[in-house]
Protein backbone atom coordinates (compact mmCIF):
# COMPACT_ATOMS: atom_id res chain seq x y z
CA UNK A 1 0.00 0.00 0.00
CA UNK A 2 2.65 2.57 0.57
CA UNK A 3 5.01 1.39 -1.67
CA UNK A 4 5.60 4.01 -5.29
CA UNK A 5 2.81 4.15 -7.55
CA UNK A 6 3.85 4.31 -11.32
CA UNK A 7 3.61 7.32 -13.87
CA UNK A 8 2.06 6.87 -16.48
CA UNK A 9 4.52 8.27 -18.85
CA UNK A 10 7.75 6.66 -17.86
CA UNK A 11 6.15 3.39 -16.13
CA UNK A 12 8.56 3.36 -13.43
CA UNK A 13 7.52 3.80 -9.67
CA UNK A 14 8.20 7.11 -8.36
CA UNK A 15 4.92 8.81 -7.59
CA UNK A 16 4.19 8.78 -3.68
CA UNK A 17 1.57 7.42 -2.09
CA UNK A 18 0.52 10.57 -0.25
CA UNK A 19 1.19 12.87 -3.54
CA UNK A 20 -1.46 11.03 -5.13
CA UNK A 21 -3.64 11.51 -2.51
CA UNK A 22 -3.27 15.49 -2.48
CA UNK A 23 -3.83 15.02 -7.03
CA UNK A 24 -7.49 16.24 -7.89
CA UNK A 25 -8.51 17.34 -11.56
CA UNK A 26 -7.29 20.47 -11.83
CA UNK A 27 -4.46 19.65 -9.13
CA UNK A 28 -1.16 18.00 -11.12
CA UNK A 29 1.94 16.94 -10.64
CA UNK A 30 5.73 16.75 -12.39
CA UNK A 31 6.98 13.21 -11.85
CA UNK A 32 10.49 13.18 -10.05
CA UNK A 33 11.96 11.05 -13.22
CA UNK A 34 10.80 11.98 -16.47
CA UNK A 35 9.46 15.44 -15.99
CA UNK A 36 5.90 14.37 -17.44
CA UNK A 37 2.71 15.96 -15.78
CA UNK A 38 0.84 13.45 -14.12
CA UNK A 39 -2.76 13.91 -12.67
CA UNK A 40 -6.24 12.04 -12.14
CA UNK A 41 -9.14 12.16 -13.88
CA UNK A 42 -12.67 13.67 -13.71
CA UNK A 43 -13.88 10.71 -12.53
CA UNK A 44 -11.98 10.93 -9.08
CA UNK A 45 -14.43 13.55 -7.86
CA UNK A 46 -16.99 10.51 -7.39
CA UNK A 47 -14.65 9.24 -4.68
CA UNK A 48 -15.92 11.90 -2.40
CA UNK A 49 -19.50 10.91 -2.08
CA UNK A 50 -18.80 8.84 0.76
CA UNK A 51 -17.14 11.54 2.62
CA UNK A 52 -20.03 14.09 1.46
CA UNK A 53 -22.55 11.41 2.58
CA UNK A 54 -21.03 11.10 6.10
CA UNK A 55 -20.71 14.84 6.27
CA UNK A 56 -24.45 15.39 5.51
CA UNK A 57 -25.69 12.61 7.77
CA UNK A 58 -23.49 14.10 11.10
CA UNK A 59 -25.75 17.01 11.04
CA UNK A 60 -28.53 15.28 11.77
CA UNK A 61 -26.69 12.86 14.89
CA UNK A 62 -27.61 14.48 17.78
CA UNK A 63 -24.13 12.55 19.71
CA UNK A 64 -20.51 14.53 18.68
CA UNK A 65 -18.52 10.63 19.37
CA UNK A 66 -21.25 9.47 16.25
CA UNK A 67 -20.84 12.36 14.31
CA UNK A 68 -16.74 12.54 14.50
CA UNK A 69 -17.10 8.73 13.99
CA UNK A 70 -19.25 9.68 10.73
CA UNK A 71 -16.64 12.30 9.58
CA UNK A 72 -13.99 10.61 9.75
CA UNK A 73 -15.58 6.96 8.76
CA UNK A 74 -16.16 9.08 5.95
CA UNK A 75 -12.71 10.23 4.80
CA UNK A 76 -11.44 7.10 5.49
CA UNK A 77 -13.61 5.18 2.62
CA UNK A 78 -13.13 8.07 0.31
CA UNK A 79 -9.23 7.85 0.40
CA UNK A 80 -9.32 4.20 0.25
CA UNK A 81 -11.82 4.69 -3.25
CA UNK A 82 -9.32 7.37 -4.25
CA UNK A 83 -6.19 5.31 -3.79
CA UNK A 84 -7.46 2.01 -4.69
CA UNK A 85 -10.11 2.97 -8.13
CA UNK A 86 -8.65 6.09 -9.78
CA UNK A 87 -5.78 5.94 -12.08
CA UNK A 88 -2.84 8.29 -12.33
CA UNK A 89 -3.39 9.86 -16.64
CA UNK A 90 -0.91 11.33 -18.02
CA UNK A 91 -1.49 15.55 -18.07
Amino acid sequence: MWEKLECPNCHKPTIPFWRKQLLGPAIAMTCPECDGKVGVPMSSLLALIPFIAAFIAAQYVTSKVASYTLFIGGFLVMAWLFHSYVPLIKK
